[in-house]
């Protein structure tokens, strides 16, 4: 039997090709444009309804009884007013979920769906009721000084919604994300902010934080309403959130930075700063805070 002999230099020198390989890989830079344009739905296709209960405004949807536990029917709108809807249902629960035999309303209807109580807040208006926001268009990024003369962070997120209906939103947004806050307690941007640059899907940003000095680099992926950190995606791959290092791109708290950079990128993947931009709001420089051109 005919054996094939692997020379000593021909694996000093299929590993030699596996390490120059790895070098140009880890040395490429995969260049994307910013996605500057307002696409997608203005809001979420689903509307939801809004009442008024106990001075608060409380937001229901409807779902299906099938998806529906037991714990979950206290959240059934007015249950002192449909208390027998949510007895009906428990007992269908309770007999196994009959896909033959749904439960019925007090007349005769077979109950398919029912409104349940969330805990989410009125988003978009629509026809009445209320719609999940779209994605995010942008995100514009002030600075203010600290007590210690250090800027720290502040970012307004621009949606869908505020960008086509330019009657209700004669002027840009202007309320900052605070972690963990209703948007009503955000602090409003005021002249005694400065305008950074705004950052879009796929701009280029490079972070330094706080404490450890750590510098991440990356595309940016989005905002985090809730927490006020942003995330952003490597280079060469926009499904990781993790740059070459293995370092975490995802959840980057914004406010404490050191600083905070974004950069333009040209066909070829060259990288420039961008030292300052003006904010614009429908294609019209934003003089101030308030007031647009």
């Amino acid at each position: 039997m005919n054996r094939t002999r692997i020379e000593p230099f021909a694996i000093q020198s299929l590993g030699s090709f596996r390490r120059d390989v790895k070098q140009a890989y880890d040395e490429v830079f995969v260049a994307r444009p910013e996605r500057r344009r307002a696409r997608g739905e203005g809001h979420a296709a689903t509307v939801k309804q809004v009442k008024e209960r106990e001075g608060a405004q409380v937001v229901y949807e409807r779902k299906s009884i099938a998806d529906l536990s037991e714990k979950r029917l206290a959240d059934i709108k007015d249950p002192e007013r449909n208390q027998d809807v949510i007895e009906a249902i428990r007992q269908w629960i309770a007999d196994g979920r009959p896909a033959d035999r749904l439960p019925r309303s007090p007349a005769g209807d077979e109950i398919r769906k029912v409104r349940l109580r969330t805990k989410g807040k009125p988003a978009v208006q629509v026809r009445g009721g209320t719609a999940d926001r779209g994605d995010i268009v942008r995100v514009d990024v002030f600075g203010k000084l600290n007590k210690r003369g250090k800027d720290e962070f502040y970012l307004v997120p621009i949606y869908p919604h505020h960008v086509m209906t330019k009657r209700q939103w004669p002027v840009p947004p202007m309320r900052a994300v605070v972690a963990y806050k209703e948007e009503e307690s955000w602090p409003q941007i005021d002249d005694n902010f400065t305008f950074k640059f705004s950052l879009y899907p796929r701009s280029y940003v490079e972070v330094t934080k706080p404490n450890t000095g750590e510098l991440l680099a990356g595309y940016f992926q989005g905002l985090n309403r809730a927490t006020g950190a942003i995330s952003l995606f490597n280079d060469k791959d926009s499904r990781s959130r993790r740059d070459d290092l293995g370092n975490s791109l995802d959840g980057i708290g914004a406010k404490t930075l050191l600083t905070i950079k974004k950069y333009s990128v040209d066909r070829f993947g060259i990288r420039s700063e961008v030292k300052s931009e003006v904010r614009t709001w429908h294609g019209v420089v934003c003089t101030s805070p308030t007031q647009p051109g």
